[in-house]
């Protein structure tokens, strides 16, 4: 597959998500309403592209122009705007955006698979924080996939941030 036929493809799938923002948003009557410096389409593209920098360095490299750069308090600000369905959609226009896909004897070989991730720690958030024992606390989320074995593509994904006994 040609890579800009497929960046295509990811950002048409973008646009579709904000042509219909308020589905994806925490309050619909208001969020993403007003022009800012990160509306939601540079919103997504800026957290899908990030890397494991400070979230300061990422948004320098991110905004090359200093009039355009907002600040590391106005993008938390924005994102938590979004809701993580927003990035579900995004992922399912792109995977059945395509056609083509190879089967072994017709059918699709599929694996499943989770991992453990830690994130900041929060010590308001009761549904990720963790403690081993005596350890201090931290705060963690459990990511499964399901995963195209032929293809090379995750078809699903979910985060599941119950806290585990």
């Amino acid at each position: 597959m040609i890579p800009d036929k497929i960046l295509n493809v990811f950002n048409r799938s973008i646009k579709m998500v904000c042509s219909n923002i308020a589905c994806y948003c925490n309050d619909p009557v208001s969020d993403f309403t007003r022009k800012r410096k990160l509306p939601a389409e540079t919103l997504i593209h800026f957290i899908v592209q990030m890397q494991s920098k400070s979230l300061n360095s990422e948004l320098c490299e991110y905004f090359t122009d200093l009039d355009s750069l907002p600040t590391a308090s106005a993008l938390c600000q924005q994102r938590d705007k979004l809701d993580i369905s927003a990035f579900q959609r995004i992922m399912h226009l792109f995977v059945n955006a395509f056609d083509d896909y190879k089967t072994w004897k017709g059918y699709h070989v599929l694996a499943c698979d989770g991992s453990d991730v830690n994130i900041a720690y929060d010590e308001k958030d009761e549904d990720t924080k963790r403690q081993n024992g005596n350890s201090k606390p931290f705060s963690q989320l459990h990511i499964n996939g399901l995963y195209d074995c032929i293809n090379r593509v995750f078809w699903n994904t979910s985060i599941d941030t119950a806290a585990k006994d």
